[in-house]
């Protein structure tokens, strides 16, 4: 089972129309641990090589990754 955190787009135009849209991330368990990807131009990516120890480090990953990004389109807005 995944657990999905999805952004949506960042502005009135909508997804599939814009550039800025995030796109989703996945959180589940793997061999024993739990991995976050995130959905990037049609692929699932890992966040990272390491996997976390509970969904909770997981997802909290996932959402750093998710601000960070958003940080660096909109680095004024925060």
């Amino acid at each position: 089972m995944k657990t999905l955190l999805t952004s949506g787009c960042v502005n009135q135009r909508g997804a599939g129309h814009d550039n800025q849209y995030v796109g989703a991330y996945a959180i589940f368990p793997y061999e024993g641990k739990w991995q976050a990807q995130r959905h990037e131009k049609g692929r699932w990516l890992d966040l990272t090589d390491l996997r976390s120890d509970t969904e909770n480090a997981a997802f909290n990953y996932a959402h750093d990754h998710y601000l960070s990004e958003q940080n660096k389109t909109y680095p004024h807005t925060r």
